[in-house]
């Protein structure tokens, strides 16, 4: 089979409703192909099958790759997995080469709510690129240990970049420090268009009933002046998914 062939049945296995011994196979010899684009894709779905030992094995096996690309999609994956083996395996990852893997590995001891790497977490708060500040940040406000609060002030204090400021911001106002909606919101006004568009879908996650209708007036006041496409892209986006709250929560 040719690659899209392969990548064709990988596809068709995801949605196999009895799972087999011989799927699992088929599914783990398309892992070991030469194709990238066909290890990639079967690694993909091999969150799907989250009940299975074998898969799991095998993705702990691949977060030591040599191919960056396949240590951070068997990183995401593992997010659908359960045990303290998955964290245990992640935790090193915060100090992967690649900022891709680093960005995943926090994410995903996020999503598996892992407290263990809080400790591991908090000296990622000075990784050298700042969107591994910005999204550490933003995980340990999820993890929602305030004991972390001051530290993350502290660090903001110091940051002087953007993009990881929204993170520390964020972070805290996870936390409880309901104050730094404000700051989130100002940043709409960042010279940065990325940082823009990070925050016009971040002020998404946040949204509650609460602040509903403050995020929603600013992100229509944002957009109204935005002259940048992309950013123009995520703040209609933006509202667009806030029109959902609004239906599914009756508020305006």
């Amino acid at each position: 089979m040719d690659r899209k062939d392969k990548i064709r049945r990988i596809e068709e296995l995801r949605e196999a409703q009895q799972v087999e011994v011989a799927t699992i196979n088929e599914i783990l010899s398309y892992v070991e192909d030469e194709d990238l684009a066909v290890k990639l894709a079967a690694i993909e779905i091999l969150g799907t099958f989250n009940t299975n030992t074998d898969i799991k094995n095998k993705l702990i096996q691949l977060t030591d790759h040599s191919n960056s690309e396949v240590r951070m999609y068997a990183i995401e994956q593992l997010g659908f997995f359960s045990g303290d083996e998955v964290g245990e395996v992640i935790v090193p990852k915060l100090n992967d080469p690649n900022l891709l893997v680093r960005i995943a590995a926090a994410e995903v001891l996020g999503l598996i709510e892992y407290r263990e790497a809080i400790p591991y977490l908090c000296q990622s708060l000075d990784d050298k690129h700042e969107l591994v500040r910005a999204y550490t940040a933003e995980v340990l406000g999820k993890l929602g240990d305030k004991r972390i609060i001051s530290l993350l002030k502290e660090k903001l204090n110091r940051e002087r970049r953007n993009r990881a400021r929204l993170g520390f911001y964020l972070g805290l106002y996870h936390l409880g420090e309901i104050g730094y909606l404000n700051d989130i919101i100002k940043m709409l006004k960042c010279k940065s268009y990325r940082v823009r568009c990070a925050v016009a879908n971040s002020l998404v996650e946040i949204a509650d009933m609460n602040n509903f209708t403050k995020i929603k007036e600013c992100l229509r006041k944002a957009l109204s002046k935005e002259k940048t496409t992309a950013v123009q892209s995520s703040l209609y986006g933006a509202l667009a998914e806030l029109d959902e709250i609004f239906v599914e929560k009756n508020i305006d």
